[in-house]
């Protein structure tokens, strides 16, 4: 049986608040020390490559959906939504993590042949 919210709304509108603040800072210090033009800012100055650029938009998509799972799981199911976020995605990260030395390796060598 589902018990009610004890939390006061409130409480939420603080958090998105002061985590709103935080994050305009974090923008600004970024902006501060590393952007110095619009080339920057846009296409990071033509410093990434395509394989780094279209892994972390895969990765941000991922993620992205992970935590809003979660976070639905966890609203509708209390503490479970937790298991919901980390088994599946450790599950799917530790494969990964484990083989990316030899995928490195493979990679760099096929790359210089291009």
């Amino acid at each position: 049986m589902l018990q009610p919210n004890t939390i006061e709304p409130y409480i939420g509108y603080v958090l998105m608040a002061g985590l709103g603040v935080v994050m305009l800072f974090v923008a600004l210090a970024v902006r501060r020390s590393l952007v110095r033009n619009t080339h920057d800012f846009i296409i990071a100055d033509r410093k990434i490559g395509l394989g780094f650029g279209v892994g972390s938009v895969i990765a941000v998509w991922t993620w992205a959906m992970a935590v809003m799972m979660s976070s639905a799981q966890a609203y509708t199911w209390g503490l479970s939504g937790l298991f919901w976020f980390t088994v599946p995605n450790s599950g799917s990260w530790f494969p990964t993590a484990t083989r990316s030395p030899t995928l490195s390796v493979r990679g760099s060598r096929t790359a210089r042949r291009w």
